[in-house]
């Protein structure tokens, strides 16, 4: 039995004094509610301790700089095996890094076209193929006892003298002409007669070109003297044919088909067969033609003849072209050899991006719609394109919308060559597009760059469709589909179509091994619930949970043991059906000999444990205990807020599924009013979006909810937002749709995600959201700061005065590692604290104002009790649940929950619930205890009741019981979603059943029991 991980003394940030035991080969929960310590006891205590660990079997020199990483707060851990943590975070931004690749999929999949892949002509589709010696045996064998066999080496002549190449054979014994259906002896035949056979007439030999006479120079002496002129005769082409008449050169493309051997197949013995073949690769450079002639049936008794042409070349069979053969790196976009010559493997090239040049297609043409021409530089072009409009006949008062094809096609590909009117030798109307022509050619100019950028757009690569690859990659093929075909298929469709493959019994031998493990690969993203994914998925695009997940599916795949895993809420982005697939994930590391330890708020992964760590009772300085620690089922249902809302969890789940009169849900969460207006998404086709029409009314809080992939953030995020933003003339990128209506009584339209805030490690929560500016001005009142002279700017850290200059106010440093991640260690000059010593000095209330920015946020509400402004800033980041928070944390390390939080403060005042804003949210509850869960609808029905309308993406089932209407996408996610499944209240669904979000809300609302969240 292996020991258990002791961890003894744990003291990081508001950990107090931990100490507990996590068991070996065991999936190890550690719950709480939010700012408790979870993150602290997991990734700041025992991964670190891990890393430090690990680091220790490096070199000497390594260690000299890897040693002043700062250890954790801890007496000892003992017993800790190599660690490996999945944060819950997307930090990848490389354009070239797809889920296939991070997986490790896309290697094998390019073994498998490199060894069983079907090569196919890129010009004409023909076979590619190479041939050799046993290749042709092969072919000779398969005519059956009796058939004949003539070995003919198809000798190219091109250039040289026909004579000197039958002499040539002859010495080496080849005595014999495959010609016209008939066997020609060269020893029996001229070399005029066997010209006029080959279509060869007499021609000037290469090296002599056919000039008239001229005189030569005139020879000199050696020693200097001139001698008598003497022309020296250069004779003419037809001179030398006349002197050299028995030349006759062949031109190129001259073959001289040499008969080798015949063969009699079953006869001819297998040494004589292979050493003619041999013979007849090396004489015409790997090309054979086998004429094959087999007997007819009927008393002629004459032969069916034809040829089979053999080549040592990876060639087409069809037209002679030559192909690069089949190796793993054909098929990488990340290798030149492989990658499309004119997106260089990126998928996309950039343009003009038409919604930036046009970007709001309801202006008419004489009000501006082309932007570029309306700046004052350009103002002739406007006028030019006026004229030529009013000239041709196309509208310049009709939004440009409005306008056919060929109208816009004058906007943006210029008057046409023939155009009716034009002045003879006057200049043509470029257009949009020769508009852009003519600045690419001045891109020397900055302000010219200046322009171009500003207008610049991302396209789908030409050349090769987005796919990525050379077209030589693309033509070969496995079961039909090539490997940039492959890689679009969603997960599901990926692993089925591995599942069906058809090969033979030889390319299955290969193969095995290779099929067996992108089998498994793809079956534990299907586990992760990541199906609708596909592997050509751009990694930069997944949410912080499918980052996550991808990972942990690469770690299965990895097939480690004796590995700790630290996994930060692997749920995030799952529907409630997908969790207990996710269990089963996480058991196949265990059972592997892997430990494994979450920070999850997901009752069922709670109950699924093997062992449950509950930090608390509270957060930030009121956290840092265990409370308890073992099975789940002996946990305490009353010594925690996780307890309580457990044990009503429990008795839930023990209810039978039907729901009653008394669990209607309480007022605001009943049924819409009929009369209620909103706002209509028509014809969405974006993605997996299939014509999609849609309504949501005013002034109500409604969840679009749905498995994962069944295209929620598509509807909400790529169609609505961005719909939206592209009719406000913004010229941004918007999903395909036909209209928007009803969008128009909002005139702010909000969108918060799980988007990083910022990535400057200078931005915090105090300064986001303007608290800082008055924590600034308090410490400048103080008598000491007064009678320093000490200006309210010396207490900010971003402006010189009184920040520390060594490490400019972030109070860390970073070292440059070229052989790894960089490190960030304490500032050697004032430890950590930002600031000077004489700002240090300076103290309200005993504290010191890097004291102040060490303060959790609830901490800091209570401190300031007699600064009104600063306690209102600070009272919104309490009631969104970042009371936890420390005021100084950088919101670079906030996760995307955090983030999308801390967003949602700034609207937690009197005017966020103006009736014409319209908020978008994704995921909020990402990161939230299911306390927390309860403040935050608290939170948003306050908003909504101040009368905005709140439109929110999601999995939480206790947040959409709450909901005014439910609006669920699906059936399934991928191709199978895009639809729409169920609308109605949370009540309404349940009754009604029949999809994976009404299961859960039947499940949540079959009991009498009061949650939390009912009562909030």
């Amino acid at each position: 039995m292996k020991e258990p991980i002791r961890i003894v003394g744990a003291r990081t940030h508001n950990l107090k004094n931990v100490s507990c035991e996590i068991p070996p080969c065991a999936l190890t929960v550690v719950t709480g509610v939010s700012g408790s310590g979870k993150s602290s006891l997991v990734f700041d205590t025992l991964y670190a301790e891990g890393q430090r660990r690990f680091v220790q079997s490096m070199s000497t020199y390594t260690r000299m700089f890897l040693e002043r990483m700062e250890r954790p707060d801890v007496d000892f851990i003992s017993n800790i095996p190599p660690a490996v943590a999945l944060a819950q975070k997307n930090t990848i931004r490389n354009a070239r890094s797809t889920v296939g690749t991070i997986t490790e999929i896309n290697d094998h999949l390019r073994l498998l076209f490199t060894h069983v892949g079907e090569a196919r002509c890129a010009t004409c589709g023909g076979r590619v193929l190479r041939d050799d010696v046993d290749s042709a045996l092969r072919e000779v064998e398969a005519l059956g006892d009796g058939a004949k066999v003539l070995v003919v080496a198809p000798v190219d002549v091109g250039g040289l003298p026909l004579a000197s190449v039958v002499t040539g054979l002859l010495k080496n014994g080849h005595t014999r002409l495959w010609l016209d259906g008939a066997v020609l002896r060269l020893d029996d035949v001229e070399v005029e007669d066997l010209a006029a056979r080959l279509g060869i007439e007499p021609a000037v030999p290469p090296q002599v070109t056919a000039r008239p006479e001229r005189a030569a120079p005139r020879r000199r002496r050696r020693s200097g003297t001139a001698a008598a002129a003497e022309p020296v005769p250069v004779p003419d082409g037809d001179a030398v044919l006349a002197a050299e008449g028995a030349h006759l050169y062949a031109r190129a493309g001259t073959i001289l088909p040499v008969l080798l051997d015949r063969l009699v197949a079953g006869s001819t013995g297998g040494a004589r067969q292979r050493e003619a073949l041999e013979r007849a690769f090396a004489l015409s450079r790997g090309r054979v033609q086998l004429v094959l002639q087999t007997a007819k049936e009927g008393p002629e008794g004459a032969a069916d003849e034809r040829t089979l042409t053999l080549d040592r070349r990876f060639s087409c069979r069809d037209c002679g072209r030559d192909m690069p053969e089949p190796t793993p790196q054909l098929f990488s976009f990340n290798s030149p050899l492989g990658a499309c010559p004119t997106c260089e493997g990126f998928g996309r090239v950039t343009g003009i991006d038409l919604d930036k040049v046009i970007p709001d297609p309801r202006v008419s043409l004489e009000d501006g719609a082309v932007l570029p021409f309306t700046t004052p530089a350009n103002r002739e072009l406007q006028e030019w394109m006026l004229r030529v409009a009013g000239r041709l006949g196309v509208p310049t008062d009709v939004p440009y919308a409005k306008l056919t094809v060929a109208e816009r096609a004058l906007v943006l590909d210029g008057e046409p060559r023939e155009a009716a009117g034009r002045r003879k030798g006057a200049h043509r109307f470029p257009g949009v597009h020769g508009f852009f022509r003519w600045l690419e050619r001045k891109r020397y100019k900055t302000h010219v760059r200046v322009m171009l950028a500003r207008y610049r757009g991302y396209t789908p690569c030409h050349a090769c469709d987005g796919r990525r690859l050379r077209p030589e990659a693309l033509a070969v093929r496995v079961g039909g589909l090539d490997i940039a075909a492959v890689a679009a298929l969603p997960i599901g469709a990926a692993l089925a179509w591995i599942e069906q493959l058809e090969l033979d019994t030889g390319e299955r031998a290969r193969a095995a091994a290779l099929l067996e493990e992108v089998k498994a690969r793809l079956g534990y993203l299907l586990s992760v619930g990541l199906d609708y994914l596909t592997l050509a998925r751009q990694a930069r695009t997944l949410s912080g949970g499918e980052a996550q997940r991808i990972h942990l599916a690469s770690a299965l795949g990895a097939r480690l043991t004796d590995t700790l895993y630290c996994l930060d809420e692997p749920t995030v982005g799952l529907h409630a059906r997908d969790s207990q697939r996710l269990l089963g994930v996480l058991g196949k590391l265990t059972a592997a000999g892997n430990t494994v330890v979450l920070v999850e708020h997901d009752p069922v992964v709670i109950h699924g444990a093997d062992h449950v760590l509950d930090l608390g009772p509270g957060g930030g300085a009121r956290g840092g205990q265990v409370l308890f620690s073992g099975p789940p089922s002996q946990m305490p249902l009353d010594r925690s807020e996780t307890g309580r809302l457990l044990e009503a969890r429990t008795h839930r789940l023990e209810q039978p599924a039907a729901v009653t009169a008394a669990a209607r849900p309480r007022a605001g969460r009943g049924k819409v009013r009929p009369q209620a207006s909103g706002f209509t998404v028509h014809g969405a086709r974006e993605n997996n979006l299939q014509n999609l029409t849609v309504s949501f009314p005013y002034g109500r809080l409604t969840c679009v909810t749905g498995v994962s992939g069944s295209g929620k953030s598509t509807l909400v995020e790529q169609v609505l937002y961005q719909g939206w933003c592209r009719e406000q003339g913004q010229g941004v990128e918007a999903g395909a749709y036909e209209r928007l209506s009803g969008m128009e009584a909002f005139a702010e339209v909000v969108l918060m995600t799980q988007a990083p805030v910022g990535r400057s490690a200078r931005s915090n929560a105090a300064t986001y959201l303007k608290a800082y500016d008055e924590i600034r001005r308090v410490f400048a009142a103080t008598p000491a700061a007064r009678l320093a002279s000490v200006p309210p700017g010396h207490f900010s850290f971003n402006t010189s005065g009184g920040r520390c200059e060594d490490c400019c106010g972030m109070g860390t440093v970073t070292l440059e590692m070229h052989f790894m991640a960089d490190l960030v260690v304490a500032c050697d000059a004032c430890g950590g604290a930002r600031f000077k010593p004489h700002v240090l000095a300076i103290r309200h209330r005993g504290r010191s104002i890097n004291d102040v920015l060490a303060m959790t946020i609830d901490d800091a509400h209570d401190f300031f009790v007699d600064e009104p402004r600063i306690r209102t800033r600070i009272a919104a980041l309490r009631a969104v649940g970042l009371g936890y928070l420390t005021l100084g944390q950088p919101t670079s390390t906030l996760s995307g929950g955090e983030a999308q939080r801390l967003k949602l403060a700034s609207f937690v005042d009197e005017d966020a619930g103006s009736t014409n804003r319209l908020l978008l949210f994704d995921e909020p509850t990402t990161g939230l205890h299911l306390s927390d869960v309860a403040r935050l609808i608290e939170v948003l029905r306050g908003i909504v009741a101040r009368g905005a309308t709140v439109l929110v993406v999601e999995h939480n089932v206790d947040f959409i019981a709450a909901a005014d209407l439910v609006v669920d996408l699906g059936p399934d996610g991928g191709d199978r979603g895009g639809q729409i499944v169920a609308v109605g209240t949370p009540l309404e669904l349940a009754r009604r059943g029949g999809t994976a979000t009404s299961d859960a809300l039947r499940v949540l609302l079959a009991s009498n029991a009061r949650s939390a969240v009912h009562s909030a």
